[in-house]
């Protein structure tokens, strides 16, 4: 849960880039953890993208972290 808030805090701020100010943005992601959430990378791989896609689902600009069955995800 700290990496999602810190990402989100990141977003949260404007951005100098070649001379223009860049307003915050906004992002879904989808977070999975080895070893709590898989053992192989495929499966990581896995868990994130149905967190995602639970992240899209929610209303996006959201992250959620994978669980430990792949079935859903929690904020």
């Amino acid at each position: 849960r700290a990496l999602a808030r810190l990402l989100e805090g990141w977003l949260d701020t404007a951005v100098d880039c070649e001379g223009q100010r860049l307003p915050p943005g906004s992002f879904s992601a989808g977070l999975s953890v080895f070893p709590q959430h898989g053992a192989t990378l495929p499966l990581l791989l896995q868990r994130a993208d149905l967190a995602l896609y639970a992240a899209k689902g929610l209303g996006r600009a959201r992250i959620e972290i994978a669980t430990a069955s792949g079935l859903s995800a929690l904020n």
